[in-house]
């Protein structure tokens, strides 16, 4: 799940220097966390981008095919992200359990999707 989540970013961030801003990729949290618990999830996942680099670098491997959003839904829905016919999904990873319910999500049957933007990757180079 992390490397679809790591492919997708770096996917976007490679499209918003290719198109010198035109893309605008969405935000990405902090660097640094305000509990050592959540540092040391972000320093885990930062470790899984790392090695979706390398990856991609050495083997040419993007699992996600160039998607560039990704998000987390309550249901294991494979419909396209905004409902959008541009964004059809790409990856989905789960069922997990959610610790932080607080964010709108079940405790359980959370599901992390990938989303293509077909409105973009036409002019995405190949790896």
């Amino acid at each position: 799940m992390f490397q679809n989540l790591a492919n997708a970013i770096i996917n976007a961030d490679e499209l918003q220097d290719q198109t010198k801003g035109r893309y605008k990729r969405p935000k990405s949290a902090p660097t640094k966390c305000k509990t050592s618990q959540d540092q040391a999830l972000y320093d885990r996942i930062l470790g899984q981008v790392n090695l979706a680099r390398v990856d991609r670098f050495y083997n040419g491997q993007d699992p996600t095919h160039g998607a560039l959003n990704f998000n987390l839904r309550g249901t294991g829905s494979t419909g396209n992200l905004f409902n959008a016919p541009e964004h059809p999904i790409s990856t989905q990873n789960g069922p997990f359990n959610n610790s932080f319910t607080q964010g709108g999500l079940p405790a359980t049957g959370v599901f992390v999707n990938t989303y293509y933007n077909t409105l973009w990757r036409t002019i995405q180079k190949p790896l």
